[in-house]
């Protein structure tokens, strides 16, 4: 029996894996074949309009056999926060669900470059609140929801344990595309008062780890790419805004298009035709009816991006971002683009834990998410290393803080 599966794997780009029915050259991205959550929006093979439509998981891929759904968008709004409801494939476990983030009136002040320190001795995110400014880069809702794909390893693919993180973003008009963009926190990121309506300020610093996907908000919708970027910074607190860079690590698209090519790993796509969606997910302008262009979905294999660990995120924020040009992988612009609206919240978590500070958790089967018990393994920071590495010894997921400012 070793040998067959040995056999199997080795001939993985012919034949078919008995535990997926998945091939190992998809038609699409393998995050998006994982039957685990579905990434909504484009016409082929989408033809549903309704995002809480549960898909059957051959649909991306008519050749793979597999009769099992994965999770809608619907399924996740439903259950409710903080979990994610198992899906019925049987091929992965729910993890945390952040729960629909509203959007306010947040912006960044003119000149709030995306790559700027949160709290740097120079520089700093500053935002207000305020009406105004294009409707196109006015973003309405964002969430993310995290599995742990439990099923056979794939060949150039997720492995098994790899957690895979899925986000939506909505907009308010689609009167032109739009760069938009995910900031996942390690550290303790917030806002320093939340009643603060100008020259506003976020409590915290970057910590060398923190991920920022780039994708777009195209007006016709379709296939878009997403570029992974990492902060990469010596040191701690301040120390770390100051040195830190962002640090492209990884590009992908669904089908070959927008970031250069096809990637097993990181898949985005953009409606490109009229959906409805959960009233969670309202338009300001024509309430559960999205147009073409206003909903942005993608997945990533986020233990992948940190070479075989499994990134605890504290908090989110999406923003739409002003760039000249983004026409190269990667961006060359990033640098002179400016951030705009945004959304900012917390991850959800398990409240028996401190959740203010990171960890990393290394692969291994049935391991639990974000601010959950983990089994057999907890987690020190160590200087010099990425914020957490797994030491045997206990059952539960520790955080201590970070030194510096």
């Amino acid at each position: 029996m070793n040998f067959r599966k040995r056999d199997l794997l080795i001939s993985l780009s012919t034949a078919i894996v008995a535990a997926l029915l998945l091939r190992a050259s998809p038609v699409r991205a393998q995050v998006q074949n994982l039957c685990l959550q579905e990434i909504d929006g484009v016409v082929s093979p989408d033809s549903y309009g309704d995002v809480s439509t549960e898909e059957a998981c051959n649909l991306d891929q008519t050749s793979s056999g597999i009769t099992a759904k994965n999770n809608s968008w619907g399924d996740l709004i439903s259950a409710g926060p903080p979990s994610v409801p198992n899906p019925k494939s049987g091929t992965g476990t729910g993890g945390t669900f952040s729960g629909i983030l509203q959007s306010v009136p947040d912006q960044m002040t003119v000149g709030t470059k995306v790559t700027f320190p949160i709290n740097g001795t120079t520089n700093k995110w500053i935002y207000k609140v305020a009406a105004g400014g294009p409707s196109k880069s006015d973003l309405q809702q964002g969430a993310t929801g995290t599995y742990i794909y439990t099923a056979a390893s794939l060949s150039s693919g997720p492995a098994m344990s790899d957690e895979i993180l899925y986000y939506l973003v909505t907009r308010a008009t689609n009167n032109g595309s739009e760069l938009q963009g995910a900031w996942f926190f390690l550290g303790p990121v917030s806002l320093t008062d939340p009643s603060c309506t100008s020259k506003c300020t976020f409590t915290g610093h970057h910590t060398n780890g923190d991920l920022f996907f780039l994708s777009a908000f195209t007006q016709g919708g379709g296939q878009v790419g997403i570029q992974a970027y990492q902060w990469q910074c010596t040191g701690t607190g301040t120390a770390c805004d100051d040195s830190g860079a962002l640090i492209n690590v990884a590009n992908g698209a669904c089908s070959g298009s927008g970031s250069g090519t096809s990637s097993n790993f990181l898949c985005g796509e953009v409606n490109d035709h009229l959906i409805t969606v959960p009233s969670a997910l309202p338009n300001p302008s024509t309430g559960t009816s999205l147009d073409t262009g206003l909903f942005y979905n993608g997945g990533v294999d986020v233990t992948h991006l940190f070479s075989g660990q499994t990134p605890c995120f504290s908090s989110v924020l999406f923003e739409s971002i002003s760039s000249p040009s983004c026409s190269t992988v990667p961006c060359s612009s990033i640098g002179n683009a400016d951030a705009k609206f945004f959304i900012f919240g917390r991850r959800h978590a398990d409240p028996v834990i401190d959740n203010r500070f990171p960890v990393i958790r290394h692969r291994q089967p049935r391991v639990l998410l974000l601010g959950q018990v983990v089994q057999r393994h907890f987690v020190y920071r160590q200087q010099g290393r990425l914020p957490g590495l797994r030491n045997s010894g206990s059952s539960r997921c520790l955080r201590r803080p970070e030194s510096g400012p």
